[in-house]
């Protein structure tokens, strides 16, 4: 049940749903406040300490999307180099592997399927990263992405023939605008997933 007094409307558990007042609030005023919301944003956005967080977090978030299965082993997100997070791990079932969407990639992967030694039980290692070049005091800055998928088992090396790389640079001159368009990037780059 709901009841009105002084103008707002409020819960059995006297919890204020809407005021008047935030009913009427003028254009100006909603516009003053979405302008304070992005600039403290925008302020928190400017440290390297919040953006390594959101990378990672974003990370972690793409790695469960792309990556997890029940044959999957992962690394969780690391810090690889650098002002280099990555979260990688290894799938240790073909059949899981093959669900691979990319086409190319799907068919890289059925040529290692058909030569490994299901004895050896290969796998697969999947890498999805970000790098920060470069990291202005006032929020401007440039990331590489990169996304592998990596059949050289047991070691992984990185080489041609056994390995497909993607890698794309952003950069950005408003923290912002990285926060809001950085997980579009990332989609890009885990196209080969």
């Amino acid at each position: 049940m709901h009841a009105r007094y002084n103008g707002a409307t409020y819960t059995d558990n006297g919890k204020v749903i809407m005021s008047e007042q935030s009913r009427n609030i003028s254009k100006t005023e909603k516009e003053e406040l979405l302008h304070q919301m992005e600039d403290k944003a925008r302020e928190f956005y400017q440290s390297q300490h919040s953006l390594v967080n959101l990378i990672q977090e974003t990370l972690k978030n793409f790695g469960y999307r792309y990556f997890e299965s029940p044959t999957f082993s992962s690394y969780g997100v690391n810090l690889v180099g650098d002002d280099d997070y990555a979260y990688s791990g290894v799938e240790t079932s073909l059949v899981e592997a093959l669900k691979c969407s990319n086409r190319e990639s799907k068919e890289k992967l059925i040529e290692f399927a058909k030569k490994a030694d299901i004895k050896q039980e290969p796998s697969v290692k999947y890498t999805l990263g970000t790098k920060i070049l470069s990291l202005s005091s006032s929020g401007q800055g440039e990331v590489e992405a990169y996304s592998e998928i990596n059949w050289d088992y047991p070691k992984f090396r990185a080489k041609e023939g056994s390995s497909i790389l993607k890698v794309k640079v952003f950069s950005f001159d408003d923290p912002l605008i990285f926060r809001n368009q950085y997980a579009l990037f990332l989609e890009d780059v885990s196209t080969i997933f």
